[in-house]
């Protein structure tokens, strides 16, 4: 197990994207989020297909994306940002831009962008429950 950790000054303000969900530091007392891949979309706060680990600090404009196939926990505290890595195979992607537009372009440049399906696909044929 590889724990890597990032220190902020008090001041700082951050936000963690994190499984789909927006997680900041307005209740950061150890809030500690457990990141598994896989495919089930149908459950209220969990999972979604993938991870994407990504922090943006907001007053610097530091984003770092950590891309990872594997479990991780993630812990917010108010000083600090900790990774608990299964494993020790990590893609860090970091950036170092002034302009905050810009580091949300290097992110999906990162990651790539979705594809838009036709419009025409996207009706009641294609569900499942009916």
């Amino acid at each position: 197990m590889l724990k890597l950790m990032l220190r902020f000054q008090k001041t700082q303000i951050f936000m963690v994207l994190v499984k789909l969900l927006i997680l900041s530091v307005e209740n950061p007392n150890n809030t500690t989020t457990t990141i598994f891949s896989r495919d089930c979309p149908c459950t209220p706060k969990e999972n979604l297909y993938g991870a994407h680990p990504y922090y943006m600090e907001v007053r610097n404009n530091e984003p770092m994306l950590l891309l990872n196939s594997h479990g991780l926990d993630v812990k917010l505290s108010p000083e600090n940002l900790s990774y608990c890595i299964l494993v020790e195979v990590l893609n860090f992607m970091y950036s170092v831009d002034q302009i905050q537009l810009m580091s949300v372009v290097q992110y999906t440049s990162f990651i790539g962008k979705p594809v838009f399906p036709p419009y025409w696909s996207l009706g009641f044929h294609q569900c499942n429950l009916l």
